[in-house]
């Protein structure tokens, strides 16, 4: 995974020097940013993607501005942050009364005084749109200036405005790993992606064209897929591996239950995922495994015991969308004019289990507690005979999308928004991932220094008790699904030689 490139400008070297310090050992740290580039030769260094610029001044001649002012014209996507006070804009003003920001800014006031700010900040964004995104006040204070650069930095983070492209490894193209190859390789977050597929190599002698000429890319979207023998893929180290593969021509729709769907997915899905496993420990691969197989939460409790590091695996996103659109259902007899988009509802737990723990003490309403929109909802029976519904509807998009081929619904775009999310560098996750073999709400981390940089997942909260925050029953229902992954589990694991 690249680093992202800071660009600090500055008329004065001191100032500069400050500013790179700031970022070196402060606030940028963890991204592994480059810093204080100054001439137009290191361009090839920034790559594609990732620049943040910071600057001290603006409207100068000086060969700093001239070299910022022509990045901002080659990328106009790249974060721009403006470092200044009333000093730097007073300086400014003296030098080119007619079209600094100063002048500027007093002209629109329609008066001589003091720079408000916060006012000033709206005014700059507003009529400056492609040239910065965030105003920093230098008030002087190293400490107090480090505060508003990280402040600056998470907002940036947040919304997406730093992203450096991913590289990807998918193994198993069947219709999820068609649907999710054609997502990711969308849009500018990732720039390679290097496949695998036994079928192919098997049944076609490694003939990837048929399947790839199938997908509905353009040209050089296309170009950036790789086929190739898993041994090479690893070799690449892609950021993220995505593993895809499951036993085709399962009729799941001779089961009645979840549970007995989970066993016969280990007894035919480790042995397909047996030999990726393999490959991971053998090349020590240090990027993110996202185990998108079913059953997900069940097979990654088997590569952990297989040894491969808990903070190495995910799978991203669980199934958990049902659970709002059952309540949707439900909500709308009380109120009909009501939104599903209206309702924010987190489930956590093993979707394969039992399909998940609604959090309904936590679930709000246009922003509102559920229980306080609708005091209805404090019926228990009514909340159990939801999760019912949520986890039948679980069982039948199992056995449709066996029956149908089709690629379980919206689960491929958001796995793209996930893997945007990590190129752009975004700190939470839009959506719950497994942390470990539960999944609940998470965020990434990004460990290691310059190019070496690789995302990880860390769960937000440290223990089952902290993420229900209380709620016995949800307390006691994660409690069992852990238990249960690991019985129905254990005895797949192979003992360690």
């Amino acid at each position: 995974m690249k680093k992202p490139v800071a660009i600090v400008v500055s008329r004065k070297t001191e100032e500069r020097k400050k500013i790179s310090d700031l970022l070196k050992n402060g606030v940028s740290r963890e991204l592994g940013m480059d810093f204080d580039i100054k001439s137009y030769e290191e361009r090839e260094r920034m790559g594609n993607g990732g620049q943040l610029y910071i600057a001290t001044s603006l409207d100068s001649n000086s060969s700093e501005q001239r070299f910022a002012r022509r990045i901002r014209n080659e990328e106009p996507h790249c974060a721009r942050l403006l470092v200044t006070n009333t000093k730097g804009l007073i300086d400014q003003d003296i030098e080119n009364p007619n079209s600094s920001l100063l002048s500027n800014y007093l002209s629109y006031k329609g008066e001589s005084s003091s720079i408000d700010w916060k006012d000033f900040k709206k005014w700059f964004r507003e009529y400056y749109p492609t040239f910065q995104d965030i105003v920093i006040e230098d008030k002087k204070d190293k400490n107090s200036l480090k505060i508003e650069i990280k402040n600056a930095i998470d907002y940036l983070r947040e919304k997406r405005k730093i992203y450096q492209p991913i590289t990807i490894g998918l193994d198993g193209l069947g219709a999820f790993g068609m649907g999710t190859l054609e997502k990711a390789v969308r849009g500018n977050c990732v720039s390679c992606a290097y496949v695998h597929s036994d079928f192919v190599e098997e049944e076609y002698k490694s003939d990837y064209n048929f399947l790839l000429n199938s997908l509905d890319l353009s040209g050089e979207e296309k170009e950036k897929i790789f086929p190739g023998s898993r041994e090479e893929i690893f070799d690449a180290q892609p950021d993220v591996f995505i593993i895809a593969r499951g036993k085709r021509g399962v009729d799941y729709s001779k089961y009645k239950t979840r549970a007995e769907i989970i066993e016969i997915a280990l007894k035919t899905g480790i042995p397909k995922i047996d030999p990726i496993l393999d490959e991971i420990i053998n090349k020590e691969y240090p990027g993110l495994v996202a185990v998108q197989s079913n059953p997900n939460g069940h097979l990654i409790y088997y590569a952990m015991k297989r040894g491969i590091d808990k903070s190495q695996l995910t799978s991203f996103p669980p199934d958990t969308i049902r659970h709002r659109a059952e309540l949707y259902e439900e909500l709308k007899k009380f109120d009909p004019k009501i939104k599903e988009e209206d309702i924010e509802l987190e489930a956590i737990g093993e979707h394969m289990t039992n399909g998940g723990t609604p959090l309904y003490y936590s679930c709000k309403v246009k922003g509102k507690p559920l229980m306080k929109v609708f005091p209805q909802m404090n019926d228990q029976g009514l909340q159990e005979a939801i999760c019912k519904r949520a986890q039948r509807k679980g069982l039948l998009v199992m056995q449709s999308a066996e029956e149908f081929r089709h690629d379980y619904r919206g689960v491929p775009e958001r796995i793209r928004e996930c893997l945007s999310d990590i190129a752009h560098y975004r700190e939470y996750t839009r959506y719950p991932i497994y942390t470990g073999i539960l999944s609940g709400p998470a965020r990434f981390t990004y460990q290691g220094k310059g190019d070496k940089i690789n995302p990880r997942i860390q769960g937000v909260f440290t223990d089952i008790n902290n993420l229900t925050r209380g709620d016995k029953k949800a307390e006691a229902e994660m409690r069992k699904n852990i238990k249960e992954i690991m019985r129905l589990t254990k005895p797949h694991v192979k003992p360690k030689s």
